[in-house]
């Protein structure tokens, strides 16, 4: 499930000075919550039902804000979107979180933590604004508090991801694709999401009519994914020097004899509209699927994606 996106409350303090400093905080978190979107968080920014009135300057709430002609328009609207149907607790829908919330307080820095907590209960991403030093990092470490069986105060520490600048959502870039992945539950739903998904990666169109049979509770299909998923994280770390197959797992070329006599079946049209011979592929293990791809230019295009293809030991 992609992760929602939970502002946290306390950096509305200290206040901003004026009303340009007001407008900068609000740039810099709509800024972030674009970031965090386009990195595979859900559309949709939990906050405290009275969000309109808190200030972020004096004199100046986030609906005068929202109001603001001075402030660019698709900025005020696209804040308006992400906040028409998330207040903090209602809904607050999943049990364990639910549950938590009853018997657990989170704080931080001394202070209650609503949205701090919420966060961490839904493995939500936390966003604030750059409102003060302690907001600057990708983690923050809350305390909770507790009650034991003897009514007695119990402390422990956890981390919420957070972010309060863009750049922190590199930090967060492998959580967010594998909670993206785990929606992701037929060949038909990763086809058409395949660019959200994987970024980093191009397909070859006749890759589609393969995948689009993994049907919902194929155990093939999850195996394709973290396949996928190697690849694309190579592919967005590969900028300079030539393709390096040891930092890909089970990936090989195909013998030359193999392309001799079956390179036919290994032509695919690319995105380019070039037809190209795909001999490097991974092995999608336990199963017969392979994932072929080709590394071309510092970039990879999948070009297939199903059963094992026939080579000149096994046809």
């Amino acid at each position: 499930m992609k992760p929602d996106l939970v502002l946290n409350e306390l950096s509305l303090q200290p206040l901003a000075t004026d009303v340009y400093t007001a407008r900068r905080h609000m740039a810099g978190l709509i800024s972030t919550m674009r970031a965090a979107t386009a990195s595979g968080a859900n559309r949709a920014l939990r906050t405290h039902r009275a969000f309109g009135q808190m200030e972020i300057a004096p004199g100046y709430p986030i609906d005068r804000w929202r109001n603001d002609p001075e402030v660019d328009r698709v900025a005020q609207s696209f804040l308006r979107t992400l906040t028409a149907k998330s207040p903090y607790f209602d809904p607050l829908t999943d049990p364990a979180a639910l549950n938590r919330s009853l018997g657990e307080e989170v704080y931080f820095g001394g202070q209650a933590a609503i949205g701090l907590g919420v966060a961490l209960w839904l493995d939500a991403l936390a966003l604030s604004f750059a409102s003060a030093p302690e907001w600057s990092t990708s983690r923050l470490t809350v305390t909770l508090r507790t009650l034991g069986e003897d009514a007695e105060l119990l402390e422990e520490h956890a981390e919420v991801n957070h972010a309060s600048r863009s750049d922190h959502l590199a930090d967060h870039a492998r959580w967010l694709h594998d909670a993206m992945t785990e929606d992701v539950k037929s060949g038909r739903q990763f086809w058409e999401a395949r660019a959200e998904i994987f970024p980093n990666l191009s397909f070859c169109q006749s890759v589609g009519a393969n995948v689009t049979n993994m049907l919902e509770g194929d155990d093939a299909l999850r195996h394709v994914l973290r396949r996928l998923r190697d690849l694309n994280d190579y592919a967005e770390e590969w900028t300079s020097g030539p393709f390096d197959s040891s930092a890909i797992a089970n990936a090989s070329p195909e013998t030359e004899t193999t392309i001799d006599q079956y390179g036919d079946v290994r032509t695919f049209t690319c995105p380019d509209g070039q037809s190209r011979v795909f001999s490097w592929h991974v092995r999608c293990t336990p199963g017969a699927i392979r994932v072929h791809f080709l590394p071309i230019e510092h970039s990879i295009i999948i070009g297939y994606i199903g059963p094992h293809l026939p080579t000149a030991k096994f046809n």
